[in-house]
């Protein structure tokens, strides 16, 4: 217990230190800065995935080739799910179920501060993201057999979903998660005695977070009721456009990934002649992807790295300035999705040399 005080403590600090140093290391790699070619090519694998696979940097030897199904991207957010939802139990007040509305608590009484009423919709809002991108990885998209990713952007994407819904926490009250004597018949991190249990199995922890949902309206009254209504209001639309612009791009994606392998597999048994411009451009498996059009893709290649670059930004209005580390983290993303747009790009261009739109920008259209 006092091992598990002390990191609590030191949460913030870890937090800043992780996303400084993750921010650093893609901003150095961006920069034509005199670094050891072997740093700036293992942050590249991070980026290299999918269709990028097979133009990754080669100066690392065996480390080049270490890598794991695409579609594992879905443990990302397995993790994510897991880590916000523990936090929803820990970090979140449980409402009385009394029957008598006089024993009720009210807004204010339940989420005391503002800081507290936006950490916890920013969590709520932060798992229906990663709900959605779960559900989009299992039932919408479509990986190659082909489509890799390196061990190197597993293993980070794998602490990320670890560490992103920490940062959403208040950690300029002091420590984040304590509620010691914030409400009647609460122990530490604010859990009632015999509130989550594990016994009964996942029906049963899951269970212990409906009502907990059930603040949800209190959250949003005692945000209004403090003044914040156009901060909560703007971040959460500003998030909700992310999710649009992200799931549409996605599906746009998803549906010609599903189109290229069936092109690809008539090919192999004869019945196409590979005359796509891909085929005879970039390298073998070009031929199984195509230039994405419609929507957003009309002016940028990475719609879906601009929308979650917008999620991230709705995060950051609705929980500033409580929770300074969802700044980084934005950082982190913008540079990350920077490196990875302009990587696809190039890939692009290569593969698609005549019929690529050349007005078309990475990121930002007009602009990246």
């Amino acid at each position: 217990m006092f091992i598990l005080l002390i990191l609590l403590r030191l949460l913030p600090a870890l937090l800043t230190a992780y996303w400084v140093l993750a921010t650093s290391a893609v901003v150095v790699t961006l920069l034509p800065l005199p670094l050891p070619q072997g740093f700036k090519d293992a942050v590249r694998l991070s980026a290299a995935r999918g269709k990028l696979w097979s133009t990754r940097p080669k100066s690392l030897g065996r480390l080049n080739d270490l890598a794991v199904p695409q579609a594992w991207f879905s443990h990302f957010y397995a993790v994510g799910t897991a880590c916000c939802l523990l936090l929803l139990l820990l970090a979140t007040p449980l409402p009385p179920l009394a029957s008598s509305d006089a024993q009720q608590l009210t807004a204010l009484a339940l989420f005391p501060s503002k800081a507290e009423a936006v950490q916890y919709i920013s969590l709520w809002v932060f798992l229906l993201h990663l709900l959605r991108r779960l559900l989009e990885t299992c039932c919408l998209m479509v990986y190659p057999s082909t489509a890799r990713m390196h061990v190197i952007a597993y293993v980070f994407g794998l602490s990320y979903y670890m560490v992103a819904p920490l940062s959403l926490l208040n950690t300029l009250s002091g420590l984040p998660l304590t509620r010691v004597g914030a409400h009647e018949n609460t122990g530490f991190l604010g859990l009632s005695q015999g509130d989550v249990s594990l016994e009964g199995g996942l029906g049963s922890f899951l269970a212990s977070l409906l009502p907990r949902a059930a603040a949800a309206p209190a959250a949003f009254a005692s945000a209004w009721a403090q003044g914040s209504a156009w901060q909560v209001a703007s971040g959460v639309g500003l998030t909700m456009i992310g999710f649009t612009l992200q799931f549409y791009s996605h599906w746009v994606l998803a549906a010609l990934a599903a189109r290229g392998i069936s092109r690809l597999q008539r090919s192999k048994r004869g019945g196409l002649d590979g005359d796509s411009e891909g085929s005879k451009g970039h390298n073998e498996d070009a031929s199984m992807y195509s230039i994405p059009r419609g929507g957003a893709f009309e002016w940028i290649s990475c719609p879906h790295y601009a929308g979650e670059i917008i999620i991230y930004a709705g995060l950051l209005l609705l929980t500033w300035p409580h929770s300074p580390n969802v700044f980084l983290m934005l950082g982190w993303v913008v540079t990350n999705l920077v490196l990875a747009a302009g990587a696809t790009q190039q890939w692009y261009h290569a593969a698609f040399p005549h019929s690529f739109p050349k007005s078309r920008r990475a990121l930002v259209p007009f602009v990246f």
